[in-house]
């Protein structure tokens, strides 16, 4: 009998030696899955009327996951949301009116300056004419000038006709000076004209995507 209890104490010493066994422990705190959690809150307190999704289902940036139903009536008796949400679709869609005017407001003002540099070219390419049978007319008054003051001493003209023809002369000079700055006006209207028809997809672009991120900021209230 003595052996028998010595036997079975050695067990149990033995047991507790070598064998392995669950121990429990109290800890404060709470339990997190290993991949980490991420806090969802709601903008204005509600009820949760419609769950999109399930325990443990992956999802994507941007995905609806519940359904927050907001209840608040305004002292009138309006639904408050009710009156948020008209106005917020109204807003929407005053934005997308603004940016379908942009766009239509961009494609006349590309057609008006297509029309003026048209216009404009026109002009030089008439201006440049008009000065070159400007400059012919000048050499017919030097030439009739220097006729009549070859023909001056000998009394063949008159002092008074070779000043006239020489102020007929000033005068064709001073309208081939008129023409080239008539040209040189043209040609900077051209250029100015080419400039904003070549920064005007970047400033329409720009009002554009200044609408976009209204309507952005909009769908996300």
């Amino acid at each position: 009998m003595v052996w028998f209890v010595t036997a079975c104490t050695a067990a149990v010493v033995v047991f507790l030696f070598f064998a392995q066994y669950a121990r429990k422990e109290t800890v404060a705190g709470f339990l997190a899955p290993a991949s980490g959690t991420a806090r969802v809150f709601a903008p204005q307190p509600g009820t949760v009327s419609a769950i999109h999704v399930t325990q443990g289902q992956r999802v994507s940036e941007g995905q609806p996951l519940l359904t927050v139903t907001l209840s608040q009536v305004a002292a009138s008796g309006d639904d408050v949301n009710a009156t948020i949400l008209a106005t917020l679709e109204r807003q929407r869609a005053s934005l997308n009116r603004q940016m379908a005017a942009e766009e239509r407001r961009a494609q006349a003002e590309e057609n008006r300056l297509r029309s003026q540099m048209r216009g404009l070219q026109e002009e030089i390419t008439h201006l440049g004419a008009q000065m070159v049978q400007q400059r012919e007319r000048i050499r017919v008054a030097e030439r009739i000038v220097n006729m009549a003051a070859q023909l001056f001493p000998r009394g063949a003209t008159s002092e008074l006709e070779l000043r006239r023809r020489e102020e007929a002369m000033l005068e064709q000079r001073l309208s081939l000076i008129s023409l080239g700055q008539q040209l040189s006006a043209r040609q900077a209207s051209l250029e100015e004209a080419r400039y904003t028809l070549e920064q005007l997809p970047i400033a329409t672009a720009d009002r554009i995507q200044a609408l976009r991120n209204e309507l952005a900021t909009n769908e996300q209230r």
